[in-house]
């Protein structure tokens, strides 16, 4: 049989082609090293296209309350201040209770425990206990409650970690301590930290974090204790720990959700979503203690609509209103995210500005006026009359005297005709 040229060629190509050898995967470590720094480089590309396709699965609003939980993204500086105060208040109780139940224990200890092993755990607990009992004692600088909360929440879960530490390497010295049961339950101790997590506001990052910590602690204590593999395998109580430590670390997440809105919600003026007075006056406090503490200038500006009163009588309240919500509108335009503005009572703000002397606040004026706060019913522009105080952080956390005399440096504006700003 003949074949034709075309066909003789397709064969001597199919052949080489078969012949031809194949890829091989690499081998060595650095190429496996590489294809997983590879494979890394494209996580953030793809968290980033699950992050578009949930919004347009769930909605704008949902995915942000959902990243809230995750990461902690979108938190306004009045939910950071209060969720951090939030968990070094819940830390506080936490010690209290758990200095108390420590001590307590020890009885506990008595009943299951030989003379030896029972001596070194009562001198363990009670130094846990002695260090709970100051460390809900202990006052950070009320200037930075964030810090305060997040190194008093650090130094809690260091503490019960070198003790679970202590209590397996004292179990491993001494294997006729206690029964097998009882020794299991004080290894599984650790199970009831990784639960606990859900007591605070935590986003996923910061629980997956302790959790983290708290599974290298299980791998110190079996490798104190190699014994304990006999019992339960070191998989088997790290599945444990990985599945507890997940529920509460969903517990924690959805705890912070409902936190955020429920303080994004009451800390905010329905009409103008500023800050109101009630959270001002704390956020505000706290600022100037972090003024006094780190020497930084602030500038704090009293601000007051002229002729408001006449507006409301004129045209009403719905008019005044809306006028309140155009100038809320354009100071937050001038605001930058360190900056506070507070809606003070009625037709008065105040406005709290970071790391800017009285010359930088005159400019923010200026960009303000000119930008405009608003217009009358009547087409006739809306005017403010403001008092502009300087501090070096002589105020402290006391506030009120600086509020007073920007208060006195409006009415001084006003007198003077107002539409101007005083400096004090």
């Amino acid at each position: 049989v003949r074949h034709s040229g075309a066909d003789t060629a397709r064969q001597r190509a199919r052949h080489a082609q078969e012949k031809k050898p194949q890829a091989e995967m690499p081998r060595t470590a650095t190429q496996r090293l590489l294809n997983i720094l590879a494979l890394s480089l494209g996580l953030p590309r793809l968290a980033y296209c699950a992050g578009i396709a949930l919004r347009r699965a769930v909605g704008e609003n949902e995915a942000r309350n959902f990243s809230r939980g995750i990461w902690g993204r979108h938190h306004s500086e009045v939910v950071r201040h209060y969720r951090l105060q939030t968990v070094e208040d819940r830390v506080r109780w936490l010690c209290r209770f758990l200095a108390i139940q420590t001590v307590i224990w020890i009885g506990a200890d008595y009943t299951v425990m030989n003379a030896h092993a029972w001596s070194h755990f009562a001198v363990g607990r009670l130094f846990v206990a002695l260090c709970l009992s100051l460390l809900s004692r202990w006052r950070p600088n009320r200037g930075d409650v964030e810090r305060g909360g997040s190194n008093l929440l650090g130094a809690l879960l260091g503490l019960l970690c070198l003790w679970q530490i202590y209590s397996c390497y004292i179990l491993a010295g001494h294997d006729s301590a206690a029964t097998t049961t009882v020794m299991s339950a004080y290894f599984n101790e650790i199970n009831i930290l990784a639960v606990g997590v859900a007591i605070f506001p935590l986003t996923v990052l910061e629980s997956a974090s302790l959790l983290a910590i708290l599974m290298g602690v299980l791998v110190i204590n079996v490798d104190l204790w190699p014994a304990r593999l006999e019992l339960m395998p070191l998989f088997d109580s790290a599945l444990r720990l990985a599945l507890l430590g997940s529920i509460g670390m969903i517990a924690s997440a959805l705890q912070l959700i409902s936190f955020v809105e429920a303080t994004e919600d009451s800390a905010h003026d329905r009409l103008t979503d500023l800050l109101n007075r009630k959270f001002g006056e704390e956020l505000l406090s706290d600022h100037l203690r972090s003024a006094a503490r780190r020497r930084k200038k602030y500038t704090l500006l009293f601000l007051d609509l002229d002729c408001f009163k006449t507006v409301n009588d004129t045209f009403g309240h719905e008019a005044g209103d809306k006028i309140l919500l155009a100038f809320a509108q354009s100071l937050r335009r001038i605001l930058r995210s360190q900056d506070m503005g507070i809606r003070w009572g009625g037709e008065e703000f105040l406005v709290l500005l970071s790391d800017t002397d009285a010359q930088g606040a005159a400019a923010v004026i200026e960009r303000l006026a000119s930008g405009g706060i608003g217009n009358k019913p009547d087409g006739t522009p809306m005017t403010a009359s403001i008092g502009v105080v300087e501090t070096n952080g002589n105020a402290g956390g006391h506030f009120e005297a600086l509020v007073a005399r920007a208060d006195k440096l409006m009415y001084a504006a006003k007198t003077a005709g107002r539409n101007r700003y005083a400096i004090g």
